[in-house]
């Protein structure tokens, strides 16, 4: 993964893949250098405050990590007003759970999506939707020093 950063440093999934990889192996000082990296370089990918914010969940700092939260929320809030896309409710939906703990409803979700939108794009929405799975194991994990 560095050999690809230091290829292309302006591209995104280069950094992704390099942080699942080091959550995967639990390497958090390098998970945590190559996350602050990655904002760094890319403030505009929402979704990178809310790995920052499980991060310091994860690290028992929560506090800090409501902050992040908050932060990601209003910033996701903001774009969604300004451009909606399938992508961004997506993204949105996922935030929303992990700040708070709690599914957004269908109808919910619904609301989110402007009446501009085409038929492929409400399908888009609906078949991306996260992976509420994957989404409460994360969660799980930073809620599990908490006991």
């Amino acid at each position: 993964m560095d050999t690809a950063i230091a290829l292309d440093t302006k591209y995104p999934m280069a950094y992704y893949n390099k942080l699942s990889w080091l959550a995967s192996l639990e390497k958090w000082d390098d998970y945590e250098q190559c996350l602050y990296e990655t904002i760094n370089n890319f403030p505009d990918k929402l979704h990178l405050y809310m790995h920052k914010a499980l991060y310091l969940e994860w690290c028992g700092n929560r506090a800090e990590a409501r902050k992040v939260y908050s932060f990601a929320l209003e910033f996701f809030e903001t774009k969604l007003k300004e451009n909606p896309t399938p992508g961004l409710i997506v993204d949105y939906v996922a935030a929303k759970y992990l700040a708070n703990g709690q599914e957004m409803s269908k109808s919910e979700i619904e609301a989110l999506i402007p009446d501009s939108f085409s038929a492929e794009e409400r399908k888009r929405v609906a078949t991306y939707l996260p992976d509420m799975a994957e989404l409460k194991r994360l969660k799980k994990k930073s809620l599990k020093d908490e006991e």
